[in-house]
Parts: structure tokens; sequence; C-alpha cells
């Protein structure tokens, strides 16, 4: 993102074509929002004092914005991301599912299973249960092994076993 009124020269290094997107209005929504679907999006637009061919505005606001799930004002701790939260979360991460190795399951698994280094466990909350951190921690981990949720069930199972003698 280049600020308003800041000189930019963007320069390709990479060895596809670079897609560039100017964007010069102010935005009309808070920074973050994703809508999982079109028909969230044009929701939305309505909910927000956009008229339909009627002239009635409308209330759904079935959207996602990291401040619906972000629970940093709040002694509650998250205890699971949706479906849609964890797809909007990736999205906001930058992760194409159709080239990565891993798939929006594994990446739900992740986040939800990254819930731990949030406010759950107060000696070893580093995520607040903040979205996009929680997303990259997860992310990372699937970076590294597409099934690293699926092997570290697996690996806790065994270890209960172990330990539970």
């Amino acid at each position: 993102m280049i600020p308003a009124g800041t000189w930019h020269n963007l320069t390709n290094t990479g060895n596809i074509p670079l897609k560039l997107y100017s964007i010069y209005a102010p935005p009309n929504h808070p920074f973050g929002t994703v809508h999982v679907t079109k028909s969230d999006a044009v929701a939305v637009e309505k909910a927000y004092g956009h008229r339909n061919e009627k002239n009635i505005t409308t209330k759904n606001l079935n959207t996602f914005r990291p401040e619906n799930i972000n629970t940093t004002n709040s002694n509650i701790s998250k205890t699971s991301f949706s479906k849609e939260e964890a797809a909007a979360i990736a999205l906001l991460l930058g992760i194409d599912f159709t080239k990565s190795k891993f798939d929006l399951n594994e990446f739900w698994l992740g986040v939800n299973t990254e819930l731990e280094h949030g406010r759950k466990y107060n000696l070893t909350n580093v995520t607040a249960d903040e979205p996009i951190t929680t997303g990259k921690i997860a992310l990372a981990h699937l970076n590294e092994f597409p099934d690293y949720y699926k092997r570290l069930k697996v690996l806790e199972e065994e270890a209960k076993a172990y330990w539970n003698k």
C-alpha cells in the first residue's frame, strides 16, 4: 500500500506478470473487510445505505471483519474460528489454495489448533486470539509440512497414551 501523495516507482522483479490495483478513492468499509461471497458483499452494501432497485435499505450484515472475531478487548478466550472466518483469514494472508499444498480444511484445523497460543493459556498467550497472527502461525507450520496438523493430532494422542499410563 502506498499512501496518497507519495512518489513511487514499481518494478516487477518476478517471472510472472505483475498485477497492480490502483484505488484512489477512500474506502467505504473498515480496513480488513472481506466478503466471503458476492451475495454477502451486495447485502452489506445495501445495509450501509446503498439502495436496491425498490429503494429499500436492507440490514443483512453477513460479512467478516477482523474486529468481528478479534477478542483482544475481552478476557474471554476464543474457542474456535468458523470455516468462513478461516477462509477470510487465508484471503487476508494471501493464501491461494489452488496453488498451496494444503487446503482450506487443513488451514481451518490449523487456526483452531493455534488458538492454544492465545487467551486459552495466559502464560503462553502470544496472539491474544488475534486472527491474522493466529493464521500466520498456522501458515508457517503448513508451509513446513502440508499435513502438519494431522501429524500433530497423532503425536498428541501418542503422548497422552504414554503419559497417562
